[in-house]
């Protein structure tokens, strides 16, 4: 017959090498000692509960207390050196053996909560246990026991994947490396006691960065092993060294794939460079994962990506050459926003914002209003959030449904700073404001915009 099932168990639900505590759902490694140590002090346990393992730690703690008096005697009539002696009373004073008090009442931090009563006695006898006892010479083998029962271990393995974690986190937030160097950080983790430590600036950008390169190149290749077609999607970027770079994605209907990107150097990226770069990709495609993968090629109708793209449909029928339908829909956007009335209307909107943009005053003033505004909103019962008005930019297509979308949200703000004897805008963005066929345009054009920005999310 196997050992029974600790007690402790029954108040906590195991999930492979943790457990969560069923009272108040705290989540720690699976073991008995520290989770006997949480139950008794656990404000969300009931009180029997929490006296039931009370008692088990101080009835353990005296069986610890005798050990440690046994040694103690064995140790003086071996005649051990002074400094290691220990008194011939009750209470322990010198051990190699510094534990954490396990008897500390709950009602420290949480005073609303029953406390479960400890005699005197019990209480000091859990005081000399675990009081400061660091030079008694016993056997390292029982005291390191008890310590290693105590002390979070990982293993050199379980270290180096926690790490690539921690940096994939970093990666993921676009957090810089340097912040591996901050002297907080380390103090944070070495008072958290969990064994991890981060791994450090050049382990970062180097071996484990590799590691994740590595791992996100093969989960790339069993994708591109399982799925039966893919299209290139190729588009060109400035990288931060301000080099013009390609990046390929691949696509289909499941998923959507970074492949590679490369810098184009200082060659121009005209039809006859992109076709023999995208020539090479293709042909490296099939030949690693079989011909015919790739179907289609997809991208702007920028002149040198459409010359690409139909030589290369012309030199293999069986790959389409398509126009992307959201590079489509963005010039659609820009065709709109010049027809005269939208023109107009959106030059409007522009000069408002500009002018409380421009002036550190202004914008001040209209930060003032807001507060005051949502102030007002809150005791009515009625919830609002303070926005920061913007202007579009000239290759960004969400940027004018983005400024429709602020400044119908600030509709309310502008009106009343209108209409303030102290207020500092120029008459012409007051008449503009006070103006109700400018918001009434505004009502009209904002649902236009965000179908069409709408459907390319979509």
């Amino acid at each position: 017959m196997g050992k029974p099932t600790d007690k402790i168990w029954r108040h906590w639900y195991l999930q492979g090498t943790f457990a969560s505590c069923n009272y108040c759902k705290s989540h720690q490694k699976k073991h008995a000692t520290r989770c006997r140590k949480h139950t008794s002090n656990c404000p969300h346990a009931p009180a029997p509960v929490r006296k039931e393992f009370k008692d088990i730690i101080v009835s353990r703690a005296t069986v610890v207390l005798k050990r440690l008096q046994t040694t103690v005697t064995r140790n003086q009539t071996e005649s051990v050196p002074e400094a290691c002696e220990a008194p011939n009373n009750t209470s322990v004073q010198h051990c190699d053996i510094k534990i954490e008090d396990t008897h500390q009442s709950s009602t420290e931090s949480h005073s609303h909560n029953v406390e479960v009563p400890t005699s005197q006695t019990e209480q000091s006898t859990i005081d000399a246990v675990f009081s400061n006892a660091s030079q008694l010479a016993a056997p390292s083998s029982y005291r390191q026991k008890v310590l290693d029962s105590h002390v979070n271990r990982l293993s050199a393995a379980d270290l180096k994947e926690l790490q690539k974690l921690f940096t994939k986190a970093m990666i993921s937030g676009n957090v810089s490396f340097n912040w591996l160097q901050d002297t907080h950080l380390k103090t944070f983790f070495d008072k958290l006691g969990s064994g991890f430590c981060p791994p450090t600036r050049w382990e970062a950008s180097h071996s484990v960065l590799d590691k994740l390169e590595n791992e996100a190149a093969a989960s790339i290749n069993r994708r591109l092993e399982l799925e039966w077609f893919f299209s290139v999607i190729p588009d060109g970027w400035t990288n931060i060294k301000g080099l013009s770079v390609v990046n390929i994605m691949l696509s289909n209907t499941v998923s959507c794939l970074f492949y590679k990107s490369f810098e184009t150097g200082s060659n121009s990226q005209t039809g006859d460079y992109l076709q023999g770069q995208l020539n090479s990709i293709i042909t490296e495609i099939n030949t690693k994962f079989g011909h015919g993968k790739i179907v289609a090629i997809v991208s702007d109708r920028g002149s040198n990506y459409l010359n690409a793209r139909t030589r290369i449909h012309n030199q293999q029928p069986g790959i389409l050459s398509i126009s992307c339908a959201a590079h489509a829909l963005n010039l659609l956007v820009g065709d709109i926003s010049k027809l005269p009335t939208i023109q107009s209307h959106l030059n409007q909107a522009k000069n408002i914002i500009k002018e409380i943009k421009n002036s550190k005053t202004k914008l001040g003033e209209y930060y003032a209003e807001f507060d005051r505004y949502v102030d007002e909103e809150k005791l009515e019962g009625r919830s609002h959030h303070k926005v920061s008005l913007s202007l579009p930019s000239v290759t960004r297509w969400f940027g004018v449904r983005d400024m429709l979308h602020k400044l119908k949200h600030a509709k309310n703000v502008l009106l009343r700073l209108a209409i303030k004897e102290t207020c500092l805008l120029s008459s012409t963005s007051k008449r503009t404001i006070m103006d109700t066929n400018f918001w009434y345009k505004l009502e009209r054009l904002y649902p236009l915009y965000t179908v069409l920005t709408n459907g390319i999310f979509t």
